[in-house]
């Protein structure tokens, strides 16, 4: 006959719970594995988001300034060009006053 001591029989079940916590600490293991994964991601992700709205905002801002001196420089165009007209004007009225004096 073999002999089973209580020592023996006492292993079987241990080693049984044993396998069932190891395998639920490995599950939660992945878990937190997979956790720490996504979160790294969504943390490059918002930094990559990030970067983005910065560049966006820097082009933004350049156009903004690139706007307004051509607003400047079309402002300045303007304001000659409306000089010039009065002058042509003042001088077509003096020539039409001269043409008038002519005939007078």
């Amino acid at each position: 006959m073999e002999k089973i001591s209580p020592r023996g029989q006492a292993e079987g079940p241990k080693k049984e719970n044993m396998n069932y916590y190891m395998g639920a600490f490995i599950a939660c293991a992945n878990t937190w594995r997979d956790q720490a994964k996504a979160k790294t991601i969504e943390a490059s992700a918002f930094q990559a988001l990030k970067k983005e709205n910065a560049s966006l905002k820097e082009e933004k801002e350049s156009l903004a300034r690139r706007w307004e001196r051509q607003e400047k420089a079309y402002k300045v165009s303007l304001k000659v060009a409306q000089k010039a007209k009065e002058e042509a004007s003042k001088r077509l009225h003096e020539a039409g006053q001269a043409h008038a004096e002519l005939f007078n």
